[in-house]
This record gives C-alpha cells, sequence and structure tokens, in this order.
C-alpha cells in the first residue's frame, strides 16, 4: 500500500508538469527499486492501487492510475500497456480516457473502452 501511494503521488506530480509526449519515461522513473520486498502479483498490484487511488484524491484520474499502474507492475516484472483514447461526447466536445492492458486485458480503467479510438500507447519500459 505504501508502494502504492508514493507511486501514485509521484505520478500524479509529474503527470501534471510533463507533456504528454514524455510521460513514457514515467513508469522507468517510478518503476525503479524503490521498495525492496518480494514481487507482487498483478491482482495485487491492482488492489493496492485502487486503494491508493481512493485515499488521494489525485489519484482518481485515470491517466495517473495507469500510467502508476503501469510503472508497478513494471517493477514487479508484468509488463503492460498503458492506452490513451478519444471519443465523441454527448456535448459534442471530446472526452479522453486511460488503461492498462495486461495479457491482452484491460486490467486498469477497463470500462466502456468501445467508444474510445486509441491515439496513443505507452509501451513499459
Amino acid at each position: 500500500m505504501v508502494e502504492a501511494a508514493v507511486c501514485m503521488e509521484g505520478t500524479r506530480l509529474v503527470v501534471h508538469l510533463v507533456p504528454l509526449k514524455h510521460l513514457k519515461a514515467v513508469p522507468a522513473l517510478f518503476g525503479g527499486r524503490l521498495f525492496r520486498g518480494e514481487p507482487h502479483e498483478v491482482e495485487d498490484v491492482v488492489r493496492a492501487l485502487d486503494l491508493a487511488g481512493s485515499l488521494f484524491p489525485g489519484g482518481k484520474t485515470c491517466l495517473v492510475r495507469a500510467i502508476a499502474a503501469q510503472a508497478m507492475l513494471s517493477r514487479h516484472g508484468h509488463p503492460s500497456l498503458v492506452r490513451i483514447g478519444v471519443a465523441g461526447s454527448n456535448s459534442g466536445g471530446i472526452e479522453a480516457h486511460a488503461w492498462v492492458e495486461y495479457g491482452g486485458r484491460a486490467i486498469v480503467g477497463g470500462y466502456d473502452l468501445e467508444r474510445y479510438r486509441v491515439i496513443t500507447s505507452l509501451p513499459a519500459g
């Protein structure tokens, strides 16, 4: 949980300061060996991030959650892919969403994905 909170808050700060084209470096930044210990299973990482996201207001954005999840998953030996997509909104504007795919399925932010057209992907590493 502490690892997830540090990763989430660090990612939140970086996402607000770094342009989208440079966000590929964030998982490497927070995916290093900041914390020692046993590798965690994918489900444990996602659960810890969900809990950290509920405790920190900045962790509620899909982009922060997705990039933090990718960083932690990578650190624990689980390569993943962040997808960022856009869709038209009911008000005529554009909505964006970010999610994480692992093993061919969305494991973070994986809801209503058929609406979104992927505009970029951030591979781990």
